[in-house]
């Protein structure tokens, strides 16, 4: 769409544009407000590009933007076995991507710090993320490029202890960023406003898998029959820490006044069922749906691998 050949735009309120920078590059909404002054704009499809919110920080006639896109979706899959898109800020099962901290570093007040170490791949397109992850298990001696997303003035990166220096965060950018050899232990970014420490993150190098861990939403159910908590399971070490490199199968049973009604993990890549009570995690997690039935009482979830140690939960249905 050449959006000053289209002579609708010009009846609506707000001026709402998909991927204004395919016409106007980095000049982006200026164009376009230059041609109906005092008319807000918005952009109602943008790409990961950091610009997109730039315009809209340091313009008051840009309302904001939608990204695409906020969270992994089944459809336009393209080539079989993928069931859906992998660009998200959120995945399929809800977890955050290490670009939803960048995304939150823009957008909110709230002092943000977050490890994110770069895989080496290349986004795909501009529709997608920088591919990082955030853990601390790769080759010794790796030189590894380490991007830290905050909206903190500076950032202090420590490794085992051992200072590897501030940098100042730069504003257009919400990151600093170390290109460092690995080597185990515990990564450590600290944040710095007005050079008093306000928040951190840390990475620890993981043990192998060796239990199972749960969190519900809630423990605390209707007795309607209709009413759900979800339920965050991942595997951890023997210190607790969480396994992002190993999957392992888990099964679920409920028991009581509850039921399970369907498993789901971020894995794109998927051809099973999601009513199964068994399933293998993605990157170390998986998500479970509990209903309650249409009776008080108490329901027991229970968490078991041959290869984890088991978990359990009580939930109470009122």
């Amino acid at each position: 769409m050449i959006p000053d050949k289209n002579e609708f735009i010009d009846v609506l309120d707000i001026s709402g544009y998909n991927y204004i920078d395919r016409v106007y590059s980095q000049k982006l909404y200026l164009p376009e407000y230059l041609l109906r002054p005092g008319k807000l704009c918005l952009g109602t499809e943008t790409t990961y590009s950091i610009n997109n919110f730039l315009s809209y920080r340091d313009n008051p006639y840009v309302l904001g933007e939608f990204l695409w896109v906020g969270i992994d979706y089944l459809g336009e899959s393209g080539k079989y076995p993928v069931r859906g898109v992998n660009m998200g800020l959120l995945d399929m099962a809800c977890n955050e991507s290490n670009e939803y901290y960048l995304r939150k570093s823009y957008w909110s007040d709230q002092p943000t710090v977050h490890i994110a170490v770069s895989t080496g791949a290349k986004p795909e397109n501009e529709w997608s993320p920088r591919p990082c992850e955030s853990k601390w298990n790769w080759i010794l001696n790796e030189t590894l490029p380490v991007y830290v997303y905050t909206n903190c003035d500076e950032i202090e990166l420590v490794l085992n202890e051992k200072t590897l220096g501030t940098k100042i965060v730069d504003k257009n950018l919400y990151y600093a960023l170390w290109n460092i050899k690995y080597e185990p232990g515990n990564l450590e970014a600290i944040g710095y406003i007005n050079k008093e420490k306000v928040t951190c993150h840390t990475l620890y190098t993981t043990g192998n898998a060796y239990q199972i861990f749960a969190r519900p939403e809630k423990i605390t159910l209707s007795a309607d029959g209709k009413d759900i908590t979800l339920v965050e399971i991942a595997i951890q070490d023997s210190k607790g820490n969480p396994v992002l490199d190993e999957d392992i199968e888990i099964t679920v049973n409920v028991s009581g006044e509850a039921k399970l009604i369907g498993l789901d993990s971020g894995e794109m890549n998927y051809e099973g069922l999601f009513k199964t009570s068994t399933r293998k995690t993605y990157h170390g997690k998986l998500l479970a749906a509990i209903q309650s039935t249409k009776n008080s009482g108490p329901a027991t979830i229970k968490l078991e691998s041959e290869k984890l140690k088991s978990f359990q939960i009580q939930l109470q249905s009122r």
